[in-house]
């Protein structure tokens, strides 16, 4: 059994019953509740406690900086996407007059700091990040 290989058995059983219990969507948006609240803060406290289940509670505390440093493969891949972008519309960076930025994660510092770096933080707009996709992202 795996739980005999590792050093706090608990996770694995922590993770077999948020996986048979069906509790990826309470995780999932656990975790959308902390990216939100680093928005305000250099630090959040993450909490997990789906039907109030001791066996399941994870609370931890979570600094912007390590949730930068999980993220960097991302960010990295953020960047090169726009690299690839940039080359196929045949621009170059000077030559864009606006970046418009639209759902939550776009709301990260981290994530609208490498826009902002590249273009120019005058030129990173959003205005309602979580519904503009579902507007058509109009922009007069």
């Amino acid at each position: 059994m795996m739980e005999d290989r590792l050093l706090d058995p608990a996770c694995a059983a922590r993770m077999r019953r948020l996986i048979f219990d069906d509790l990826g969507y309470p995780m999932a948006w656990a975790i959308e509740a902390a990216k939100m609240r680093f928005a305000d803060s250099d630090a959040v406290q993450f909490e997990f406690d789906a039907f109030f289940s001791p066996r399941l509670r994870i609370e931890r505390q979570v600094t912007h900086a390590e949730f930068c440093a999980s993220a960097a493969e991302v960010t990295e891949k953020y960047g090169l996407a726009i690299d690839e972008v940039m080359r196929a519309a045949g621009l170059t960076d000077t030559q864009v007059d606006n970046v418009f930025l639209t759902g939550g994660t776009s709301q990260l510092r981290f994530v609208r700091d490498i826009f902002a770096q590249r273009f120019g933080s005058a030129l990173v707009d959003s205005r309602d990040s979580l519904t503009s996709v579902c507007e058509g992202l109009a922009v007069s």
